[in-house]
């Protein structure tokens, strides 16, 4: 159930982590819902296993350096503090940190695996500890870790096999970019298909995944952010093809270090249906080292279901059989440049489109 990995598309180097923490079953399972599938207290049975809860999985250590995990929360959460307190004092450097994960005796104890980016005099330099690797012609050698492991490679091959189609004005860093937001969406749409069929951990990841990168411009790392993943099938028949409403949309914003993610599952029954019948959530996901307050109610209220940026994953069938699954990436710089627009009231979404 955890996915965490490093790409360095035209070479930018990037973070990616899913969010999703599980652990053995205590006397009653917590009450967990994630984007994707609503309610999953119950979802591994009597397995011994339960999902715990949402987490951040990428660490902004400091401006010049960004850790993901997996593995052992504590000890991602030793480690991690002991990063930060030895990189303020100016301690830290590419081989320091090798050189500290490979004594840190609480891993031992607490194994977990770590794929980060530092900022050197000479550039950024990606390292990892315990993580897989894999070479490849379009985004050069690409590190890799958690139960998904798997996952990450098969979907790895999809993307570069495939071209890429990203709408809106040209962007090197949404180019950069775009092989993760393509990994984002292709793994809710996923976990929304499958649904209760996905009985396995490498199957779910939490319905939510982050995204870090250099800021040149601002000197330092940052999470991306907002994004709006839209979730939809195409359905070709006889000679006819037949696009349907979205079935999910996930959005993400930060407010501060707080992930906030608001999250609409259309009703099957209705999805012929305008405006559609929704579950709508809400997550307040915390950083793994907390520095600063949880947002208010005000703002958690006001997570907006529109962003700058916009990932449709499509999932195309032919004759009810899943052939694939495509992706656009579609970047709008104002309100008054989308193409479509979103409107909830009162429990329902009303989706509208236009040409521009």
């Amino acid at each position: 159930m955890t996915l965490i990995a490093s790409l360095a598309a035209d070479g930018h180097p990037t973070l990616f982590g899913d969010l999703l923490l599980t652990g053995p079953t205590a006397n009653t399972a917590p009450n967990v819902s994630i984007p994707a599938l609503g309610n999953v207290s119950n979802f591994f049975g009597n397995s011994g296993w339960v999902v715990s809860r949402l987490a951040q999985k990428i660490c902004l250590v400091s401006d010049r350096l960004v850790v993901a995990w997996s593995g052992s929360w504590l000890g991602a959460s030793l480690v991690l503090a002991e990063l930060r307190r030895r990189d303020a004092l100016g301690l830290l450097s590419y081989s320091d940190i090798f050189e500290y994960l490979n004594g840190e005796e609480e891993l031992a104890l607490h194994p977990a695996s770590f794929i980060g980016l530092i900022s050197e005099k000479d550039g950024i330099r990606r390292f990892h500890f315990h993580a897989e690797e894999l070479d490849s012609q379009s985004h050069g050698k690409l590190f890799y870790a958690g139960t998904g492991a798997c996952i990450f490679k098969d979907l790895t091959e999809s993307v570069i096999s495939s071209d890429a189609c990203a709408v809106g004005p040209d962007n090197p860093i949404l180019t950069a970019l775009s092989a993760n937001l393509f990994f984002g969406a292709a793994l809710l749409q996923t976990e929304y298909l499958q649904g209760d069929a996905a009985t396995t951990i490498r199957n779910m990841f939490g319905g939510g995944y982050e995204i870090a990168h250099y800021d040149y411009r601002l000197r330092r790392f940052e999470k991306i952010a907002p994004i709006t993943y839209i979730l939809w099938t195409v359905d070709c028949t006889d000679g006819s093809v037949h696009v349907g409403l979205p079935r999910l949309i996930v959005a993400q914003h930060y407010s501060g270090e707080f992930l906030l993610i608001r999250s609409l599952r259309f009703d099957p029954s209705t999805v012929s249906q305008a405006p559609l019948n929704v579950d709508e959530r809400r997550f307040v996901i915390a950083p793994m080292i907390a520095s600063e307050q949880m947002p208010t109610v005000a703002r958690i209220a006001d997570i907006h279901i529109e962003s700058s940026t916009y990932c449709h994953c499509i999932a195309v069938h032919v004759a009810g059989k899943s052939i694939g699954i495509g992706t656009i990436i579609s970047q709008n710089v104002s309100p008054a440049d989308q193409s479509f627009r979103l409107e909830f009231h009162d429990g329902k979404v009303k989706f509208s489109t236009r040409e521009v």
